[in-house]
């Protein structure tokens, strides 16, 4: 069994060479494919279903990592709420609702982050980009 350093090296390694061997137009079309089957998800259908259902928080994807940018764009077509994560200078972690008007801005680690002054809101659902799986089924991220 590969330790959590090395696993993750490894698989930077892998996705650093699919990554940069595929074209846009292939990288978007596997974008589309991961958002169907996302959206075919029964959970995921039943969520988008729930009344009153509050904000879906995104992380956005940083390197290599399964983008969310097109999943925000269907979302925002189809007027879900939309929040986004910020880390306070105490290192606290708080979602802010997040909206086309307002654009996300880079933060002093080069993350995209919500405006600090835009509402603090609690998501009922997150979506986390990630780098692959350890052996144990769990999220390796960078």
């Amino acid at each position: 069994m590969l330790d959590k350093i090395a696993q993750r090296q490894r698989a930077k390694a892998v996705r650093g060479r699919f990554f940069s061997s595929q074209s846009p137009q292939s990288l978007l079309e596997l974008e589309e494919k991961r958002i169907a089957a996302l959206w075919d998800l029964r959970i995921f259908q039943d969520f988008l279903k729930k009344k009153g259902a509050g904000p879906i928080g995104l992380y956005n994807a940083i390197r290599d990592e399964a983008s969310t940018a097109l999943l925000v764009k269907h979302l925002s077509k189809l007027g879900y709420s939309l929040a986004y994560p910020r880390v306070t200078k105490e290192g606290e972690l708080h979602f802010h609702r997040g909206s086309p008007e307002h654009p996300l801005i880079k933060s002093p680690l080069g993350l995209l982050e919500p405006e600090p002054t835009l509402p603090i809101v609690i998501p009922d659902l997150c979506i986390v980009p990630l780098l692959a799986f350890d052996e144990q089924k769990g999220r390796m991220g960078y």
